[in-house]
């Protein structure tokens, strides 16, 4: 399985940002522990989002086939969900 934690925002010119990380999970894991482990990863990303813009959103997104995922798809995703 692909997630991709995303933190999504805004730069101090009101420009829309996203932070993407991309993560293969390349093993079975339990929920709990892709919970905490993404959890982990989420944080470290927002910290580093946040030192330069508006975070607004942190989210992730699954694709269980390992298929890659674009910026324009996230972006879609995202927008249509009122993440922005």
């Amino acid at each position: 399985m692909e997630c991709t934690p995303a933190c999504n925002g805004k730069e101090s010119n009101g420009k829309k940002r996203l932070e993407v990380d991309c993560v293969p999970i390349t093993e079975p894991l339990l929920q709990s522990d892709l919970v905490d482990y993404l959890d982990w990863r989420h944080k470290e990303l927002a910290e580093n989002f946040k030192a330069r813009n508006e975070l607004t959103n942190v989210s992730w997104l699954a694709v269980p086939n390992g298929d890659d995922i674009s910026l324009e798809q996230i972006d879609a995703i995202l927008t249509k969900y009122g993440a922005w």
